[in-house]
């Protein structure tokens, strides 16, 4: 989105937040019911509350939803403004839920009015929401750690992959050993492959498997040879910072970044024909 639709969509937002501040207060049971049936159909039909078995789901269950927007964002206004902005636009880059991004990918952008995803999100911060019943044990098992923000790792991986420097080669993709685009191709089937929920002592092992498919550069003399040793390494790091995770959301989040990164692969690089 270009600088000038974020300044729009921000000021679309601070109209309609400034608006709909009184009307939106918990002290309106009429209107909570009436936004409860919004709710029902346009957020549970894929975010249940229902007790379908874990691996049946095609989406987080809303609960899950709010605890991690209420981890980052605990003040009312704040929480309402962030899911209604991501609702309007949903965005891989600006998602907080990194495993269900992993696992579902994104959710489309829905055809709803914004005043209602507004009005949506000030009732998922306010009500006490219906849940699986398995919900509760399972959400306490994988996140001990109270769902602790991830903050510090986007702006870490994010400074590591300015450090690459990806770019084509005037206009055109790099030229790489075929060795090593076949061994990234595996790479990025393994890790696509990876659709389930994870616990904490499943990151280091992963991390493990990614390290020994990694293919390493033969300083070659390809002209992407150079550019692919800067991508081996930033990734070597990725893997470090992923079997090192200490909580869930690090886990995560590292596991996201480290599969962007390979899917990236193929728009700047090519095999030696």
């Amino acid at each position: 989105m270009s600088p000038r639709k974020h300044l729009m969509l921000a000021m679309i937002l601070a109209i309609l937040f400034f608006k709909q501040c009184t009307s939106l207060s918990p002290q309106h049971p009429a209107q909570d019911t009436e936004v409860a049936g919004e709710v029902n159909r346009y957020c549970t039909v894929c975010h249940t509350t229902l007790s379908l078995p874990e691996e049946n789901l095609i989406a987080p269950p809303l609960e899950a939803v709010k605890r991690r927007y209420l981890a980052e964002f605990p003040d009312r206004q704040e929480f309402v403004r962030r899911m209604t902005a991501f609702v309007i636009n949903p965005q891989d880059s600006s998602a907080l839920m990194y495993g269900a991004v992993r696992r579902f990918q994104v959710m489309p952008k829905q055809p709803v009015d914004s005043s209602l995803i507004l009005a949506i999100a000030a009732f998922i911060f306010d009500q006490k929401l219906d849940q699986p019943e398995w919900f509760e044990g399972h959400y306490q098992q994988n996140h001990p750690e109270s769902a602790a923000p991830a903050r510090d790792y986007a702006a870490l991986f994010s400074s590591l992959d300015q450090s690459i420097g990806l770019q084509l080669n005037q206009g055109l993709k790099w030229i790489i050993d075929p060795t090593i685009h076949r061994q990234i191709h595996l790479m990025q089937d393994y890790l696509v492959s990876l659709n389930q929920e994870f616990q904490m002592t499943d990151y280091p092992i992963i991390a493990q498997a990614i390290r020994i498919k990694l293919p390493h550069s033969d300083n070659s003399s390809d002209s992407g040879a150079g550019l692919y040793l800067k991508f081996q390494d930033v990734l070597e790091t990725k893997i470090a910072y992923l079997e090192q995770a200490e909580t869930k959301n690090q886990g995560e989040y590292a596991l996201l970044e480290i599969t962007r990164q390979l899917l990236l692969f193929d728009a700047y690089f090519m095999p030696r024909e």
